[in-house]
Order: structure tokens, then sequence, then C-alpha cells
């Protein structure tokens, strides 16, 4: 009882006194910036006074009885205004009446602070100095005095030490603080505490050190060594520190009296905790050993429950005495209940039997009924988004048709037949990625760059409303993954979240490693191994746990007609899973959703890729004359289309139906500069053609256009070479050109 309250009394008493501290150390930088924000104006407003005395007439005109007046009436308390030469000698000086001699300005403080006039043409605050007239602490501000475009006269605005050290005595400084003003050699200007016995004295070591910043917050000692916690800001515009300490005695003040509360509340409870164990104790030993004699004789409980002063062991007492005489009765009913046991055992072992073999063959029916579900799905979905894209292609080509005399018309139904195209071509893309199984170029990837130039990618291109973070250790290990895909798939995660945010939110990425060792009880079902966790979370609305039990499955979209195809999430799983690792997706109405992705831990560094071929500079090289290229494809539409728009690219082109005509337009004398090939195609296939053309000599720079995903582990395993290039239907006209241009450039 009295241990839980004291660990309460700790914390309370420590959690009080830490947020007095803190608040002590946070009044202490913010009554630094309120003392350094009052200083600067000060300061800004004498700098103002200078230039409007350094623009005067009569000081232009030598008349320096008149300026003198001037001066005494711009001139506040505490402050003298000197007007010197070049030399350092003073011409004008209001703490002495006008024709008193004046000396020269020997002081090193002064000139440097001459230099930094001449040198920016600005008004200069000096350090320390010990004046020339009256021997006293003095700091100034140094201004320009400008006659026919040069810098000839110096106006300082010379203020004693003793005038900034009242200041910050009539500051809101607490009586028990410290408040300093500290020129650029860290020696002390003003105090608000013992001005004149500190004043020019060296800063301590551990300010001197924060000297660079420009406001913080630090342990120290004051000069006279009292411990403290400081504060500093810098004035930006005169080199100045204003630092502010709080001794740490008041700092520990709360945390003093917070133990010392904790330490009376404490003794008093264990006092009280005390006396009533010993009065509570006693009364229940004396139940407790009647219960004992009564459990120990258990076998004559029939003779009655004994009676105690303790109404719970008094219960215990009659509920051993009801369990003494019903034990005797269970023991005999015990042999019966062994013997029909016994009989039931078998009778189950037959009829486990059965219902194993029936719950085999449902579970077999189950899956077959599962898998024809998801071919009906994938079949619909394929014919759905594709009967859109038909329909819309269809109808624009049959309007232009319509239209071709309006320019207008035709470029608008151009836009719909390219933009229907480009969603067809998506929608390919995205479900070739999720039916191959095999064709992921796995390499070790470092997911600090790959999100951070996804965060660079994403950030603009999501909009203002969405806040992009990404969070990744430095000591981060390399994944083994295909960066295509997950960059593709992170995309889509992305977008999704966009999606569920129509307000704006947050969309977070992290990663972190994890050590699978139970593959039995992980909800991805991983197999033992390390993996690096890639979670993608956003505060949208969220999903129910129905539509996240079908978010994985294809063509399942939450999305309104035209605005998701259901390949997204099927896609990234599969990608997830043919990597080596998992996907797990977790919302809730309102609170979000996390989709986390597992991939394994690369066992090898990142090794080179072999680059596509261009000119030794990195770029295609540029080339002159029109190249020469011979298109073999035996699509009639494809043909035509390919030629004409290399054509308008600026190439020559040869077009051919199939390999063997394209054998015969070469025996013809044909020299084209580069081959362009369908690659599945009757009789001889490009990879084919392109061999026969190698062993007659003719090693053309080739490029392969294929509309199937499943052929590029084929097309690897022949080892094409350098001068060669694939490319997936349907291809642009700008990307075919520049890929030959490439091609020809480096060779």
């Amino acid at each position: 009882m009295l241990l839980p309250l004291w660990l309460v009394l700790a914390l309370g008493a420590w959690n009080y006194a830490q947020q007095i501290r803190q608040g002590y150390e946070q009044q202490t930088l913010l009554l630094a910036r309120k003392l350094a924000t009052d200083l600067d104006h000060q300061l800004s407003g004498l700098s103002g006074t200078l230039a409007a005395l350094a623009t005067s007439p009569a000081l232009l005109d030598g008349d320096y009885a008149r300026f003198h007046d001037q001066a005494l009436q711009a001139v506040s308390d505490g402050t003298a205004i000197v007007v010197r030469d070049r030399s350092g000698q003073q011409l004008v000086n209001t703490l002495w009446p006008l024709g008193t001699k004046l000396p020269v300005t020997q002081s090193d403080t002064v000139k440097s602070a001459d230099a930094c006039v001449v040198r920016t043409g600005r008004v200069c605050a000096s350090d320390l100095y010990v004046g020339t007239t009256d021997q006293q602490p003095y700091v100034l501000l140094d201004a320009p005095v400008r006659r026919h475009g040069t810098i000839d006269l110096l106006i300082d605005a010379g203020m004693r030490a003793r005038y900034l050290g009242d200041l910050l005595q009539n500051s809101l400084v607490p009586p028990d603080w410290t408040a300093s003003i500290l020129d650029q050699q860290n020696r002390i200007i003003a105090r608000s505490r013992e001005h004149d016995r500190f004043v020019g004295h060296v800063a301590p070591a551990e300010v001197v050190r924060h000297a660079p910043g420009q406001e913080g917050t630090f342990e120290s000692v004051t000069v006279e060594g009292t411990p403290v916690w400081a504060a500093y800001v810098r004035l930006p515009n005169w080199g100045w520190r204003v630092a502010v300490g709080v001794p740490q005695s008041v700092l520990r003040t709360p945390l003093h009296y917070s133990i010392l509360f904790m330490g009376v509340t404490g003794t008093l409870a264990a006092g009280l905790s005390a006396l009533i164990s010993t009065l509570y104790g006693r009364r229940l030993v004396a139940a407790v050993t009647a219960l004992r004699a009564m459990a120990v004789n258990m076998d004559r409980a029939a003779d009655g429950p004994v009676s105690t002063s303790v109404r719970e062991v008094n219960d215990v007492a009659e509920g051993l005495s009801e369990a003494a005489l019903q034990l005797r009765a269970s023991l005999a009913e015990r042999d019966l209940t062994q013997a029909r046991l016994e009989r039931l055992n078998h009778e189950l072992e037959d009829r486990v039997q059965a219902e194993v073999a029936a719950r085999e063959d449902a579970q077999a029916r189950a899956a077959q009924a599962q898998r024809m579900q998801a071919l009906g799905q994938l079949a619909g979905g394929i014919a759905h988004d594709f009967n859109n894209v038909l329909q819309a292609a269809a109808g624009a080509a049959a309007l232009l048709k319509q239209r071709l005399d309006k320019p207008d018309a035709v470029g608008r139904f151009a836009d719909l037949i390219l933009n229907a195209a480009a969603r067809g071509t998506s929608v390919t893309h995205r479900l070739l990625a999720f039916a191959r199984p095999n064709d992921l170029k796995a390499e070790p990837l470092d997911l600090k760059v790959v999100l951070v130039d996804l965060h660079e990618l994403l950030a603009p291109t999501l909009g203002s409303p969405i806040d992009v973070h990404v969070t990744v250790p430095p000591d981060l290990p390399l994944v083994s993954a295909d960066r295509g895909q997950l960059e593709t798939v992170l995309v889509n995660l992305a977008t999704n979240s966009r999606d569920a945010m129509p307000n704006g939110g947050t969309l977070s990425f992290a990663a972190a490693v994890e050590t699978v060792t139970a593959p039995s009880i992980h909800a991805a079902r991983l197999q033992v191994g390390q993996y690096v966790r890639l979670t993608v979370a956003d505060t949208g609305i969220g999903m129910d746990a129905p539509t996240v039990a079908l978010a994985t499955e294809p063509f399942f979209t939450t999305k309104g007609s035209g605005h998701g195809n259901g390949l997204g999430l099927p896609m990234a799983r599969g990608f997830a899973e043919r990597s080596g690792g998992g996907l797990l997706i977790k919302s809730q109405p309102d609170e979000g959703t996390m989709v986390t992705l597992w991939l394994p831990v690369a066992e090898q560094s990142v090794a080179a890729d072999a680059a596509e071929v261009s000119a030794p500079n990195g770029t295609p090289a540029v080339v002159g004359g029109r190249r020469r290229v011979l298109l073999v494809d035996d699509e009639d539409i494809v043909r035509e289309v390919l030629a004409l728009q290399l054509e308008d690219a600026g190439y020559e082109v040869i077009a051919a139906a199939s390999a063997d005509d394209a054998l015969s337009v070469l025996g013809q004398g044909f020299q084209p500069d580069a081959l362009v090939t369908d690659l599945r195609m009757p009789g001889m296939n490009g990879i084919e053609l392109i061999q026969v053309l190698r062993k007659r000599g003719m090693r053309l720079p080739a490029i392969l256009i294929t509309g199937n995903d499943a052929d590029n582990p084929v097309i690897q395993a022949e080892g094409m070479g350098q001068d060669f290039s694939l490319l997936h239907k349907p291809v642009p006209a700008a990307a075919l050109a520049d890929k030959i241009a490439t091609l020809t450039g480096a060779a």
C-alpha cells in the first residue's frame, strides 16, 4: 500500500519541479529577447539622431558654434555628442563648453570603430573603452560625415557604461537574477547587479564559447562564481549581446519543496499504514489459523464449520464443510465416469476422422470457388476498363472523321484518342505488373535515397494541403528490391492517400529495421529473417474492416467511375511478396490508413547496373544528315503509323512486313543506320532477324518493340549486347526517335 503511494508522490513532485524549472528557463530566454529588443530600439534611435546631425548644414559648413547648440538640444542624459576629424582631433564635445581646448582621441577601440565606419559607410558600435576627457567607461556609436562625397569627419554618440547599467537596473529583471550587456570582445559593458564592480570584466568561458550564436541557453557561472542557467541574444546590427542568468538555487527551490512535501506525507502515511496493518493482522492471523485447522481435519467436516471473527473466513469454512460431503459422493461417481469416458473416446476417434475428411473436402471446394471468383473479377475488370477505352477511342475517331475540315475539333478529338490510349496503356502495364511472377530486377537499394527523391517529387505534385514527411534512421541497411516497381508502388500509395484527404492532411513515410523470429505468428506471413519495415500513413477518411479485407482484391475500388481501376493495392501486395516480403493494411474510419511493406535486407552492396548505350559524355551524340531506318512489323496499321511518325521526326524509313521482306530489302542494297523490329512475328521473330544480320557481318543498332512484359527475361537470356534496346508498346514517337538518335550517335 505504501510503495505505490510513494511512487505517485515522487512522480508528482518531480513533474512539478521540472515544470517550474522549464518555466524559469523559458522565461530567461524571453527576458533576454526583450532586453535585446529594448536595447536595439535605444541604439537605433540614437543612430537616427546621429544620421540627422551628420547632415546638419551647420556641421557641413564648419559652423561648429551653431552645431554645438544643435547637438546639445539633440543629446539625452548619459550621452555625449563628439565630432572628430580623421586624425582623431575632437572638434565638438557636448561635455565641454564651446571654445574649450579638446584632446586628440587615442583609444584603439575608437579607432577600430572609425575603421568600421570608413569601410562600411554606416553607423558602427564600438567596444568598451575609457573616455579621453573624463576617464570613465564608455561605448559609442560612430557615424560618417560626408562632405563633397568623401568621409572627412566622424560624429560619435558616446554613452557612459553607467547609463546602460541604470537602464538594466530599471528593467523587469528580478532582484536575484543577473542581466549583462557584452561587447564584441565579450567584455561586460553594463550589469544589472554590481555594475561598477564588474564593468570591463571578460565574460565567463562558457559565455565566450557560445559567442558565435545568435541566441541560446546553457548552464554557466557568473563572474562572481554563482552557478546560473543563462540565456543570451545577439543584437544583429551592433554585434553586442544581452545575457540573462537565473541562479541554480532558484531553479532547485521547487524541487526542495517537493521533496520536503513528499517526505512528510510519506512518513505520515507509513505510520498510519503500520498501525492499521498491525491491528488488522492480529485479527486475520487468528481467523486463518482456525481455517487451517479445519482444512487439515476436512474428513471430519461433517461436525460443522468453525466460527471466527472474520466473515469471509466463515464463508470459506462453510464451503469446505459442504465440499467434504460432496467429495465422498464424487469419488464414487469418478469410477463410473471414467468407464463412460473410455467408451466415448473410441466413438470420438471415428467421428473426428469423418469430420476431418469432410472438412478437407469443403476446404478444397472453397479454394476452387475463391479461384473462380478471382478469375471472374479479373476478367470483368479487364473487360470494363478496355470497353471504356475502346468506347472513347472509337467514338472520338468517328467524330474526327466527320469533322476533318475543322482543325479545332480535330485537335480536340485527337487529344481524346491519345488520352484513351494512355489510359489503356496504364491498365495494361499495371495489370502486367500484377500478373507477372518473376520479372523483378532486384538490386540492393538505399531507401534513404529513394524516399528523399520521392519526397522531392511528391511535395509539389500532391499540392500544398498535403504535408509530406519522411523519417529514416541514419543506419538503415540496404534492401533488396526492384527500384522502378518500388517507386511505382509508393507513388500509387501516395495517390491513394491524397484521394483519401480531400481537405488536406499529413502523409508520412517511415522506415525501420525489424527482425522476424516466428513466421507463424506474423500478420504478413513473413519468413524468419531481417527486414526493413516501410510504412505509408495518412490522416484521411480511413476504411472499415470489410473494405480493408477486400482492398487487395483485383479491380476492387471505392473510387468513382473513371478514377481508379482497383489494381494499385494488389500490385503493391504482389510486388512485396515477390520481393520476399509482405504487405499489411491497418485502417479505421476517420482515423486514417497505414500501409506497411516489409522488404528483405540486401546481402551485398549495390552493384553497378549496365547503362544504356550513350555517347561518351552520357548524352546522345548529335549526328548530321538524314538517318535511314529499316522498320519491320507484321501489323499493317502499326507499321504504317510508326513509319509516318519516324518520317515526321526526320528519318528516312523503309518498311517491311516480315523478317524475310527485311532481308530482301537489305539484299537489294539498302544500307540502314538502325533497325526497328517487332519481337513476335510469324516465321522469323525479331531476335532471330538480328542474329541473322550479325552472322552476315551487319551489326546494326537495333530496337526491339514488344507488347508483352513477359518477353523481358527471354531477351535478357539472349545477351543482345550494348547496341540494343527494348521498348514496350505503345511507344511514343518522341521516345522512339530519341532512342534511335542515341544508338546511332553512340555507334
